[in-house]
């Protein structure tokens, strides 16, 4: 019985894997998500990035067919808070983002490291290993569902900017702007 319920909860996680949204461009995996990697960070602020003047939502047309938006090849540095975390069904980390004044907030998402799709990938590997580490020993391994922290903490983030759907999750940005992939973040308190 343990084995069949092993096989379900394996096939269940690979059919949820398959269906997400952009996985590969979520997982930086795509060719142009490669070419950012390398890149240097930008400064960038919630406010900015969650502000659908400042940063507005590409047309759909340029989401489809698994390419990457033009405004989705950017890496930034946020510094923020993180209010509430989460694990995803697909494996991400999801942790919810509140800008340092005022109460914009967005997602920001570290991939599971352990994802067969990262093969080949060992510095993405990695980097989505450390930034888990840096949130399960400083806030806590995040609950199956998104919860609200009891205490804000203060974060420096570097990732990639991505456009999810729009309402994807708690604390999600107007514009459906999200930092996803994580690349590093350190806890500042």
């Amino acid at each position: 019985m343990k084995k069949l319920f092993a096989i379900c909860l394996l096939l269940s996680s690979l059919q949820c894997e398959s269906q997400v949204y952009r996985w590969d461009i979520k997982i930086l995996i795509d060719s142009e998500g490669l070419k950012i990697y390398d890149q240097k960070p930008n400064p960038a602020t919630i406010s900015n990035l969650a502000d659908e003047n400042k940063t507005p939502r590409p047309a759909k047309k340029e989401m489809s067919k698994g390419k990457r938006a033009s405004a989705e090849k950017r890496k930034v540095t946020v510094t923020a808070y993180i209010i509430a975390t989460g694990h995803d069904p697909d494996g991400d980390y999801h942790l919810v983002c509140e800008e340092i004044t005022g109460g914009k907030t967005l997602i920001a998402e570290i991939p599971n490291p352990m994802h067969s799709k990262l093969n080949g990938f060992p510095g993405l590997k990695s980097d989505y290993a450390n930034a888990r580490n840096e949130i399960d020993s400083k806030i806590g391994t995040p609950a199956n569902e998104v919860k609200q922290l009891s205490k804000k903490h203060k974060v420096q983030i570097t990732g990639i900017i991505f456009f999810d759907k729009i309402a994807h999750g708690k604390g999600h940005a107007a514009n459906g702007v999200e930092i996803h992939p994580i690349l590093g973040i350190t806890v500042l308190n």
